[in-house]
């Protein structure tokens, strides 16, 4: 799928230690590029992302800020399955 993405981000802090961030994805289908024509204009920044960090298996992913935790977990846990049904 292919989303639109617009987001506002601003620190938390005066001293902009941490900040937040809201983004707005719009899946561009036919309704949004009769609606918004510019959707596919070649200027605007493409980038291949997941859904979160956390899950996402994209291993190169030079955006990365968190590690792949969810996934890390999904396979250790599959890799004990298979040691306990070796054990069988």
């Amino acid at each position: 799928n292919r989303y639109l993405c617009i987001t506002i981000a601003k620190p938390l802090t005066k001293e902009g230690i941490q900040s937040d961030s809201v983004t707005i994805g719009m899946l561009i289908d036919q309704n949004l590029v009769h609606t918004m024509p510019f959707v596919n204009d070649p200027a605007i920044m493409v980038r291949t992302v997941h859904t979160t960090c956390e899950r996402c298996g994209i291993l190169d992913c030079l955006e990365r800020v968190e590690a792949p935790v969810v996934l890390q977990k999904m396979e250790l846990k599959a890799d004990q399955e298979k040691a306990l049904r070796l054990l069988n």
